[in-house]
């Protein structure tokens, strides 16, 4: 593990271009990262968050602006980052017909281990990522949420300062993807800084310390969630209406516009427009109304505002 004092900048971006001939994948991006935490990459598709990741770890050469993951600079010097940096990318590169023992100790064998720091490297891995019970068992018959978690195993047999995950619970289902969460939470923990590329917005929420939104290129937002929340949405609340059967709204005289899922009528506003809405509705829909449910914004409203995208 790299020896940084709490709070030091790990990552140090300033006016970061990157050009593929006329297009502008990346428009003067600046943030830093600091050890210690968990720092969310969130945007659109096409946004520049993959462009972003490769040249971090000096996969991809920029167009200009300046760059350093701890001190180094990662076009100049690519070995020395990866040295200090692991990487979880959305395509996994395990071999499915070895085991999981056998998948980290090929890995571990790349880092100039004596045997028993291997074995040592090893049986932690497995040990943290719960996956000790399933070590002789052929990755052939792991579950997707197995191969996440040996993904995050594999990418700490280095001791990196940074780990860099992209999209990681792509795929996973509900029950994998916390089990998941719980992990890379751990990693915090651990001394482990983390960027986090995600499309789920709930992870990001519970997940990161900060976030960083891009779209076209360009930071548009960069804080807490709870920062960014107040920030962009106010004293907007949101209002979930559940009804007994799919509601006709088409037409009808609400002050807020309603986003309709099958049985489900959302609306967002500051209270007084939400009441006044609900009121509405109870006086035309009233016995078709199942459940209503009020709720603070979250950063799904907040991704919406900045880049009307949901």
């Amino acid at each position: 593990m790299v020896p940084l004092s709490i709070g030091e900048t790990i990552v140090h971006i300033r006016g970061l271009f990157k050009n593929y001939d006329k297009v502008e994948a990346l428009r003067g991006v600046d943030f830093d990262v600091y050890r210690g935490e968990i720092f969310g990459l969130l945007g659109p598709n096409g946004a520049g968050k993959t462009t972003l990741v490769k040249i971090l770890l000096g996969l991809t050469k920029k167009s200009g602006g300046e760059v350093r993951v701890f001190g180094f600079d990662p076009e100049r010097d690519p070995l020395s980052v990866r040295a200090l940096v692991g990487v979880v990318l959305e395509e996994t590169a395990l071999d499915i017909f070895l085991t999981g023992r056998e998948n980290l100790k090929m890995q571990a064998s790349l880092y100039n281990l004596s045997p028993k720091d291997v074995e040592r490297r090893v049986e932690e891995a497995l040990s943290w990522s719960r996956l000790a019970d399933a070590a002789d068992r052929l990755l052939l018959h792991y579950s997707h949420g197995m191969r996440r978690r040996m993904d995050l195993a594999m990418s700490l047999l280095s001791n990196p300062g940074l780990l860099i995950l992209d999209e990681p619970t792509t795929g996973l289902d509900v029950s994998s993807r916390r089990e998941l969460w719980l992990l890379i939470s751990d990693l915090k923990k651990r001394g482990v800084s983390v960027i986090l590329t995600t499309h789920y917005l709930e992870e990001a929420n519970n997940l990161c310390d900060r976030v960083c939104i891009l779209d076209h290129g360009r930071v548009v937002a960069l804080g807490t969630p709870e920062k960014l929340k107040r920030e962009f949405v106010g004293d907007m609340y949101v209002l979930t209406v559940r009804f007994k059967q799919a509601p006709q709204l088409d037409g009808a005289p609400l002050p807020l516009k309603a986003e309709v899922n099958v049985w489900e009528a959302l609306f967002r506003g500051p209270p007084p427009k939400l009441l006044e809405t609900l009121a509405l509705l109870q006086q035309s829909y009233g016995g078709l109304i199942d459940e209503v449910v009020y709720s603070q914004p979250s950063l799904d409203d907040v991704f919406l505002r900045i880049t009307g995208k949901g």
